[in-house]
């Protein structure tokens, strides 16, 4: 348990350096609980933050700025560092490394822990 919080703790702090986005046009992004529905993205490559895609890659609506944290259960912790055109405020794109564990995971509505920057 102690592992996890520190890993926790290292991804907040690497996501809050490495946001350096304006929050004044992310004014809608509020910390807590969040139901959203969940799915799975294998496209690879550079994302809308000029990060590459990577396991802890996410995708979200346009009010959560890059460097968001999403605490996604059963799956861990998850960074936002691309928008997608399709993903809205209450959907979450996590990325996976095959399409075989996209599909196995499908969508699910889940409560999300969020953490804006």
């Amino acid at each position: 348990m102690r592992k996890l919080w520190i890993a926790v703790l290292v991804v907040l702090l690497s996501a809050l350096l490495l946001s350096g986005c304006s929050h004044k046009k992310h004014q809608r992004c509020k910390s807590g609980t969040v139901e959203m529905s969940v799915s799975a993205y294998v496209i690879s490559g550079e994302t809308s933050s000029g990060k590459h895609t990577a396991p802890g890659v996410c995708a979200c609506g346009p009010s959560y700025p890059f460097g968001t944290i999403f605490l996604v259960p059963k799956l861990g912790v998850f960074v936002c560092q691309d928008h997608g055109s399709k993903v809205g405020d209450r959907n979450l794109d996590i990325w996976v490394p095959s399409e075989k564990l996209a599909e196995k995971w499908g969508r699910k509505t889940l409560k999300v822990g969020v953490i804006c920057p």
